[in-house]
C-alpha cells in the first residue's frame, strides 16, 4: 500500500520478494484496523458497524428469552460496544461528524431500542447509565495520553512541559505544547488532537480549583 499526497503521485517500481511481485491495495486490515490509502476512516467505520450490527442479533433473542436490561447491558458492554472502542485512539479525532453520528445511530441506538424499548433514546442512557461513545473515547484518548507521559517509548513525540518552562500555575497553565500542523490529516491524528483535549481537561479542572468562593452574611 501507498500513502502519497501529492498531485502527481511519484511513480515507484513494485516491490518483490523472492521474484514475487507483491500485490498493490488501496486498504488493508491490520490488527482490527482497516487502514486506507487516504488515511480516512470510512471503510474501518462501514467495517465495525457492519459486525456490529449483526451481534445485535444476540440481544434480540435474550430479550425475547426474558433477560433482564442490566444482564442486556452487561452483554452490550461486552460484545458490542468493546468493537466500536477497539483501537478508538488511533482513530477517533480524525471521524468527521458524519462518521460518529453513523457509530451512534446504527449501533447503540439500535442497542437501547431493543434493552428498554419503552424510553426513548434521549431518556435510554440516563436511566441505563450509559455514557455516548464520543464521550468515551475521548476519555480513553486522554487515559492514553497520561499513561504515555508516564515514561512509555512513544514519550519523545510530547512537546516541553510548560512546568519545564516555567513553575508559576497559571489560570491558562497548559500541560503540554501543541505541535505545529501544517495539514488537517496531521492535526486530526492522535498526538496533536488529544494533546489539545488534554489540555482543555486540565485547563477545566483548575478552574474548579482556584475559582474563589464567596459566603453569603
Amino acid at each position: 500500500m501507498r500513502i502519497c499526497f501529492f498531485r502527481d503521485p511519484i511513480e515507484f517500481p513494485h516491490l518483490k520478494i523472492d521474484d514475487q511481485q507483491l500485490e498493490l491495495v488501496t486498504s488493508h486490515k491490520v490488527l482490527g484496523l482497516v487502514i486506507h490509502n487516504n488515511l480516512k476512516w470510512n471503510n474501518h467505520i462501514e467495517s465495525i458497524v457492519t459486525k456490529a450490527s449483526k451481534r445485535l442479533h444476540i440481544l434480540r433473542v435474550l430479550r425475547r428469552g426474558g433477560v433482564e436490561s442490566n444482564d442486556l447491558i452487561t452483554i452490550y458492554t461486552a460484545l458490542i460496544r468493546s468493537l466500536l472502542e477497539h483501537r478508538c485512539i488511533v482513530w477517533n479525532h480524525a471521524l468527521p461528524s458524519c462518521l460518529s453520528q453513523k457509530l451512534e445511530k446504527n449501533t447503540e441506538t439500535c442497542s437501547v431500542k431493543i434493552i428498554v424499548p419503552a424510553l426513548s433514546y434521549s431518556e435510554a442512557p440516563q436511566a441505563l447509565n450509559l455514557r455516548t461513545l464520543d464521550d468515551r473515547r475521548n476519555e480513553l484518548c486522554v487515559k492514553t495520553l497520561r499513561k504515555i507521559s508516564r515514561g512509555l517509548p512513544l514519550v519523545i513525540h510530547l512537546l516541553m512541559t510548560t512546568q519545564h518552562i516555567h513553575h508559576y500555575q497559571t489560570r491558562g497553565a497548559t500541560k503540554y505544547i501543541l505541535p505545529k500542523c501544517r495539514t488537517e490529516t496531521l492535526r486530526r491524528s492522535f498526538f496533536p488532537s488529544t494533546t489539545s483535549a488534554f489540555n482543555d481537561h486540565l485547563s477545566f479542572r483548575l478552574c474548579l480549583v482556584i475559582r474563589p468562593t464567596f459566603q453569603l452574611v
